[in-house]
């Protein structure tokens, strides 16, 4: 523990002289930038300020070791090793709940009346212990299933952003106001209890395991659980309505397809068509297009030119996820450009960028308190779901449905 005078330079001087055995007081940088990893550390796992004793052996352990938050659980390490220490970190954190602070809980129990006896037990075990909900096969089963119903959500909104009257671009600013609503009215006290002195949990506890336990849960979804949303821009986009001719044929040559390129890519028909000819044999995708003499014939000129700009890009690599998205999602953006309905697009990208930054947020939060987080990324990816109701109902039903 930090003895009584003792500046935080000196303190933290003589911990890293105690776990690592030499000399650190040779450079005066070096207490500056021992004081800034310190100060990292704490914010990270949001401990408090002057860390308590338990939060000193876990600093300690990190110093001895000589690893950082970011060295010790990285996306470098794969997904069965990075899962495999998860599931070792919240067997620590709760094995360290149940044998070191619920004996001290239950004595500080056993001085209260019985009904204050049972409200002070829940109340340690929710804010010192991981919940059962974070356990983490079952979390990260019940995200994947989270991701699987958004890409359906998604994928309707795309194809159908014109329904009953309602536009796609109000249906995402709705949805944007929602969110923010409901984010910022978060653990804000209403009705009687306005005004009242009322403390929310802020993440700070008697478990530092369990905050290095959530903090590399939240690293584990940021680095294999990354947004499952595509990645375009508008200005992409613009020129494409030059191919409206092509979109009414429905029998078109790989020819064909390679002058329509030439439109938009500032390319002559037969360089696009040698390109096409070269990248469309790397990959089994279009297979299924040829006609019994080996030529290419489609059906639709979104498809192949979709298929075309997502694996132009070197490191896109070939998976079943990458073709669903050409076949529901890409295609269906050139098609909006091809009629000059560009305000669709312009509204999924601001979707995008919202998801994104709001994504981010959730997963780089220093308030490590597992009821916010998991609160709000169900919230999150519950918006492909309500913006597809927005296009069918008005914003007021939707918002009292949910």
């Amino acid at each position: 523990m930090r003895r009584e005078k003792e500046n935080l330079s000196d303190y933290l001087l003589r911990i890293y002289e105690e776990e690592l055995g030499y000399e650190y007081r040779s450079e005066e940088v070096q207490a500056r930038v021992l004081i800034r990893k310190y100060k990292e550390f704490i914010k990270a796992l949001n401990l408090h300020d002057d860390m308590t004793e338990e939060e000193e052996k876990l600093f300690r352990k990190f110093v001895h070791t000589n690893e950082t938050l970011k060295s010790f659980y990285k996306k470098g390490s794969g997904h069965s090793e990075a899962a495999k220490k998860l599931q070792e970190l919240y067997f620590f954190a709760n094995s360290y709940y149940e044998n070191e602070l619920y004996p001290r809980y239950v004595k500080e129990a056993n001085c209260l009346r019985p009904k204050e006896a049972q409200i002070h037990m829940m109340d340690m075990a929710r804010l010192h212990s991981v919940p059962k909900g974070l356990e983490p096969n079952s979390f990260l089963q019940h995200l994947e299933e989270q991701w699987d119903a958004f890409m359906k959500d998604y994928v309707y909104v795309v194809s159908s952003p014109e329904i009953e009257g309602h536009s796609l671009s109000q249906a995402v600013d709705d949805e944007i106001e929602y969110y923010k609503y409901k984010y910022n009215n978060y653990n804000k006290p209403s009705g009687e209890f306005e005004g009242a002195e009322i403390e929310y949990y802020n993440g700070q506890n008697d478990n530092p395991y369990k905050n290095l336990y959530i903090y590399c849960l939240f690293q584990f979804v940021s680095y294999f659980l990354a947004t499952k949303l595509p990645t375009f821009s508008v200005e992409k986009f613009t020129g494409i309505e030059a191919l409206k001719a092509y979109k009414d044929k429905h029998t078109l040559s790989l020819r064909d397809v390679a002058e329509a390129y030439s439109l938009i890519d500032n390319t002559t028909a037969d360089k696009a068509y040698e390109r096409l000819k070269k990248q469309f044999q790397k990959y089994d995708y279009f297979e299924g297009y040829k006609n019994e003499i080996g030529e290419y014939q489609f059906h639709d000129i979104t498809e192949p030119l979709a298929f075309s700009e997502t694996y132009r890009k070197k490191d896109t690599i070939p998976s079943d996820y990458t073709d669903f998205m050409i076949r529901y999602v890409y295609c269906r953006f050139i098609s909006f450009a091809i009629d000059d309905k560009m305000d669709n697009i312009a509204a999924l990208e601001k979707y995008h960028s919202f998801f994104e930054e709001a994504y981010k947020e959730l997963i780089k939060t220093v308030y490590i308190s597992d009821a916010k987080f998991s609160t709000f990324l169900d919230i999150l990816i519950g918006t492909a779901g309500r913006i597809s109701l927005r296009l069918v109902a008005p914003k007021e039903v939707v918002d009292m449905m949910i």
